[in-house]
């Protein structure tokens, strides 16, 4: 049975709660809009109350954001100066971590924590560090901010400023030596520089990225042509026949396509350790867009090499399955140059004429996005964008399904099913480096209980994939550059929109 109605019960829970006082708060709030704060206030939005998906409160929203006078109004009108974001930021955590100077002076003198700790245990002078403001750093140390402080990871906020690039002075970290109490006993920086976690990233590619010759250089490599053939013995195909010689339509197919991602993903990892000598273990963390998140598991050792190919195709499988349930059919495209909220309201414009389903998918990047849906809906919506101004509008590659959209609801319980056999046979764990998801907007932290993994993954079938703030999240953590593992270059493509001065160092292994 098709699913959808038109009009604005099509409207998926981020764009119902913008209808609300609490979303038009958080929505005025993010933007600096003061008169739109102040009209919200007064129209009784109550002050704490996260965005449903992104989870932050319109204060912590604004302090991100540099709104000096809506951080100013929502605190006189009550707002708690020390409420936490999902990840466990306060206000002052937020500004330290743009380095804020005025702003961070501002929730100070408003009796904000100095030493409050988020769910990773950096502070403001771990952000203030991180973000290579010295003048803030000096401020919080001013204010008897804890330098001894540990991340979670261990680090201290010593050990983030000697890991700083391009420093421009010993002052902070001399500064820093006299607080923690040194001398320090012989050896005690060199080691420190030693013990450093590494500062980059594995990034993957989803769907879309897929082209044929993709694995044509695994042919001669010892390591990564077995791999190879273990995938064509779980698939019961030739993996590497069909993405050299196709034919690309057959490459297309969900459940082909996203195997091969997979794979190349992870062979392209074994190409990253011998050509670059960069080894999956060290990086400090791993993220993947869509059907990229197996391979960022897997390389977090959440998973075999070989339970991925299984997952893969599986996933795969139950989204074609979903598809070819529904009586219309589903297309996605990428709109280049509206906003995310000028996406939202264009889907609800499409919806109140057009029957059937239109939804933001994937947030890629500024005025960058993908949308979803019944294939009536969303030509109506691609005609639309171009009428509205859009930069480019265009359909994307091998994408003939309503990805991220309640469209592919229906494939969930099989997927949950299979996912809970790998947690009974313990074939499902806890990552070993933090994974980045990109369709729930968590953090899964090494240790993070596998069943929370399980459900990340369930989710993500169906919910929209938040790649710009996933990206913002590593950088705002420190990450110091990515390896993009995939065909296509997509990822960096869409970092020189995110992070211009990531993009200028990103490197990518276009297996």
């Amino acid at each position: 049975m098709a699913v959808g109605n038109p009009g604005k019960a099509r409207l998926n829970i981020g764009q119902r709660f913008l209808q609300t006082p609490e979303g038009r708060l958080y929505r005025a709030a993010k933007d600096g809009d003061i008169e739109g704060v102040a009209a919200a206030c007064a129209e009784g939005a109550k002050l704490d109350v996260p965005h449903p998906e992104f989870g932050s409160q319109p204060v912590v929203m604004a302090t991100l954001n540099g709104h000096t006078e809506c951080v100013h109004y929502l605190l006189e009108e009550r707002a708690d100066v020390e409420q936490r974001n999902k990840f466990g930021w306060t206000p002052l955590l937020a500004a330290c971590s743009k380095g804020n100077v005025m702003m961070s002076g501002y929730l100070i003198a408003r009796m904000a924590d100095v030493s409050a700790q988020d769910k990773l245990g950096r502070t403001p002078l771990h952000n203030a560090v991180a973000a290579g403001c010295d003048e803030l750093a000096k401020g919080l140390l001013e204010e008897k901010a804890d330098v001894n402080a540990r991340t979670k990871d261990g680090k201290t906020v010593l050990s983030i400023e000697l890991g700083r690039p391009k420093r421009q002075s010993k002052e902070l970290e001399n500064l820093l030596t006299e607080k923690m109490g040194l001398p320090f006993p012989k050896g005690y920086v060199k080691n420190m520089l030693q013990d450093l976690p590494p500062s980059f990233a594995l990034l993957f590619p989803g769907q879309g990225s897929q082209r044929l010759g993709m694995l044509g250089w695994a042919e001669d490599h010892e390591i990564a042509w077995p791999m190879i053939q273990k995938a064509n013995e779980i698939l019961g195909y030739d993996l590497f026949d069909l993405t050299e010689i196709g034919p690309e339509e057959k490459l297309d197919e969900l459940e082909i396509c996203q195997a091969a991602i997979f794979v190349a993903a992870m062979c392209g990892l074994e190409w990253l350790k011998d050509q670059e000598g960069k080894d999956k273990g060290d990086a400090a963390a791993a993220a993947g867009m869509s059907c990229g998140e197996l391979a960022a598991l897997c390389t977090a050792g959440c998973f075999s090499f070989e339970d991925g190919v299984r997952l893969a195709r599986l996933r795969g499988e139950l989204m074609k399955k979903a598809v070819e349930e529904q009586k219309e059919a589903q297309k996605m495209i990428s709109v280049v140059g509206l906003t995310d909220d000028e996406a939202e309201s264009l889907c609800e414009d499409v919806l109140a004429k057009t029957a059937g389903t239109c939804q933001v998918a994937n947030r890629l990047f500024p005025c960058g996005v993908a949308l979803s849906g019944t294939l009536r809906a969303v030509q109506a919506a691609k005609a639309l964008a171009k009428e509205r101004g859009a930069q480019k509008v265009a359909d994307l590659k091998g994408c003939n399904a309503a990805f991220h959209t309640e469209l592919m609801k229906p494939a969930e319980a099989d997927f949950k099913q299979h996912l809970l056999s790998m947690l009974r046979s313990d074939t499902l764990k806890s990552p070993e480096i933090t994974v980045y998801s990109s369709q729930t907007g968590e953090r899964w932290l090494p240790g993070t209980p596998a069943s929370t993994i399980a459900e990340g993954l369930v989710q993500g079938l169906s919910s929209p994939n938040q790649w710009e703030d996933t990206c913002r999240a590593i950088i705002d953590d420190g990450v110091e550059f990515f390896w993009e593992i995939g065909p296509m270059k997509q990822l960096k493509a869409m970092m020189k929109h995110i992070d211009y001065n990531q993009w200028k160092h990103m490197k990518c292994i276009d297996c």
